[in-house]
């Protein structure tokens, strides 16, 4: 039988590699091969997909005690979420579904890692994605509304994939369905391409907010292919996460 191997990077505790960027950005392809490479290099993978059909076999009363049983956390995220959401103009593009979908996932993602020990989670939306959410059809937002609600949703012992945007790009793979983004199918090529300029406006201050609480980002290279940016992305955390990545029989 073929051995089975673990990643040794001193202690029992998840990685978590997110990417953030716009709709089009190649997210979920660059993770999928990232994935891929981290697996033939003998790692415990789990994906953004093992981590909604985790949530999908839980019980709607556990889910809620999930969030119950993080009142502090859902209370704060909620908080900065509204604020951020009444500083949105026009104030039509807010959705509450939106804003009340921060806490949820993230501290159901909290438990979900509790469930895990030496593998490395690769989550395609990143958990400041779901605050670029709340904005993506924004014509105007308040900065500092938007930095307190990344703040209470950052993680610093996560590594952050940033899609720098490439409006070019995002905007032909779009118009030609290559991703999917319902809100988006809705708009005329006009629409889209002023909604995607606001929102990369977003993105990019989430990246500087970021930078400046310390937190490292890994940045695609636009110039590569979505398989020469996952072994990038792979020989950066061998440098800076791993240290180094081992893998033992």
């Amino acid at each position: 039988m073929p051995k089975t191997h673990q990643i040794d990077h001193g202690n029992d505790i998840p990685i978590v590699i997110e990417f953030f960027g716009l709709p089009g950005a190649g997210k979920t392809t660059i993770a999928s091969h990232l994935s891929q490479k981290l697996q033939e290099h003998g790692c415990n993978v789990r994906t953004a997909d093992d981590f909604v059909q985790w949530l999908s076999r839980q019980k709607k009363i556990k889910k809620l005690g999930f969030v119950i049983s993080s009142p502090g956390n859902a209370l704060i995220q909620s908080f900065w979420c509204i604020l951020f959401a009444f500083g949105v103009r026009p104030f039509r593009t807010i959705s509450l579904s939106k804003i009340l979908r921060v806490p949820y996932v993230n501290i159901c993602f909290d438990r979900y890692l509790k469930t895990l020990d030496d593998h490395i989670v690769i989550m395609d939306q990143a958990n400041v994605q779901l605050i670029w959410s709340i904005g993506a059809f924004s014509a105007q937002y308040n900065k500092d509304f938007l930095h307190y609600a990344c703040r209470a949703v950052l993680q610093k012992n996560r590594e952050y994939v940033c899609l720098v945007p490439n409006l070019v790009s995002n905007l032909e793979r779009i118009k030609k369905r290559e991703t999917q983004h319902s809100r988006f199918d809705q708009l005329n090529d006009e629409q889209l391409s002023r909604a995607l300029s606001s929102s990369s406006n977003i993105i990019i201050d989430l990246c500087d907010f970021i930078c400046k609480e310390g937190i490292r980002i890994i940045n695609v290279d636009a110039n590569l292919t979505p398989e020469e940016n996952a072994i990038k992305i792979k020989n950066f955390m061998n440098d800076f996460c791993f240290q180094p990545l081992h893998v033992r029989d």
